[in-house]
């Protein structure tokens, strides 16, 4: 049986290092790990041209493809889990390890409260329930 070509861009984590590697590979899968790029460069080459089958995106650039009514499907994982500005004013918000793997509970409470304060702020036009930016598999 052939593989499913499948292209992932994304950073150059730890995480996958695996998978870039070829020392692990995923069943029924020809796939490209694609690094050499800037995560600006991956977000604009995947929302505008929709380059690639499988990419990292910022939540803020999933949620304007969101409101943008592009047909993107987000998958719950984090790769590169880190807050760049102001640790411990956000860590009194959203605790010591906000991004948990999963949908559960916690990262629901989170994620709406990103949407709420992307709304506020003008940069999404509509509250997005939660509901359309994962996959039904995800939410459990």
């Amino acid at each position: 049986m052939s593989k499913v070509p499948l292209t992932l861009a994304c950073g150059d984590y730890e995480i996958i290092r695996a998978l870039m590697d070829g020392s692990v590979k995923p069943d029924g899968i020809d796939l490209t790990v694609l690094t050499d790029m800037t995560s600006d460069i991956r977000h604009w080459r995947m929302i505008r041209n929709r380059e690639f089958d499988v990419a990292e995106l910022s939540m803020s650039s999933y949620l304007l493809a969101k409101f943008m009514a592009q047909a993107f499907v987000a998958i719950p994982v984090f790769l590169h889990r880190r807050f760049r500005h102001a640790l411990e004013e956000q860590e009194d918000i959203l605790g010591r390890d906000p991004w948990v793997y999963g949908l559960g509970e916690a990262n629901r409470k989170n994620l709406a409260t990103l949407i709420q304060y992307s709304y506020e702020q003008g940069l999404i036009g509509r509250m997005i329930p939660l509901e359309e930016l994962f996959v039904a598999t995800s939410k459990d």
